[in-house]
């Protein structure tokens, strides 16, 4: 069986899977909580649409705007769910589950290009029996704040996460694709670990 490392949205996401209201608005959400595995019941991509994503060319990833207007209290619950949703998926080790509330885009960038190791690393994962997570490694979503709309069909939001290892925070965009909020971005807000502050970048 594979054990996702739950460490943050990103890096479970990306490295854990694969190695992933207006006063909301202005105020953190309580949301300190863990998403439990049995509420993952999204209908789960398949890796051959990773695979036809991966092989796709990869939509830039451009700087999501620094302002905008606040969220409306449905948008922000909306977004909420996908993101509880993903959590939850997340804890259970369900990467295909998990990727159901990311865009092509966020897939095609995570899996194509450069990341295509990544791709390797999914298809092992996915041929062992998943089991989720140990209480201690899952992850738990502390707080939501600074929703703001940017720009028409795209929401930002600040998601606080924990586990037993730490406490991360990441900042999300989201877009809207056929009615649903989808994560398309994670930047890690977290400082970078010592031993990476002065190293010399490898060419």
């Amino acid at each position: 069986m594979y054990v996702c490392r739950t460490v943050s949205v990103s890096r479970c996401i990306c490295i854990g899977i694969v190695a992933t209201v207006m006063a909301l608005a202005l105020h953190p959400a309580r949301a300190d909580e863990t998403p439990r595995p049995v509420e993952c019941n999204a209908a789960p991509r398949t890796l051959n649409d990773i695979v036809d994503l991966a092989a796709q060319p990869a939509p830039a990833a451009s700087p999501p705007a620094r302002s905008g207007e606040p969220a409306a209290p449905e948008a922000i619950e909306a977004a909420t769910a996908t993101l509880r949703a993903s959590i939850a998926c997340v804890n259970a080790n369900r990467p295909l589950a998990a990727f159901a509330y990311f865009t092509d885009g966020y897939l095609s960038r995570a899996f194509g290009g450069a990341n295509t190791d990544a791709l390797g690393h999914l298809r092992v994962a996915l041929t062992r029996t998943p089991a989720p997570a140990e209480p201690g490694d899952q992850l738990s979503l502390r707080s939501i704040s600074d929703v703001t709309i940017p720009a028409a069909g795209e929401l930002l939001m600040t998601a606080v996460t924990v586990n037993a290892d730490g406490v991360y925070t990441d900042r999300l965009l989201l877009r809207e694709v056929d009615g649903r909020w989808l994560i398309d971005q994670v930047i890690s807000l977290d400082p970078p670990p010592p031993s990476l502050i002065g190293a010399t970048p490898t060419p």
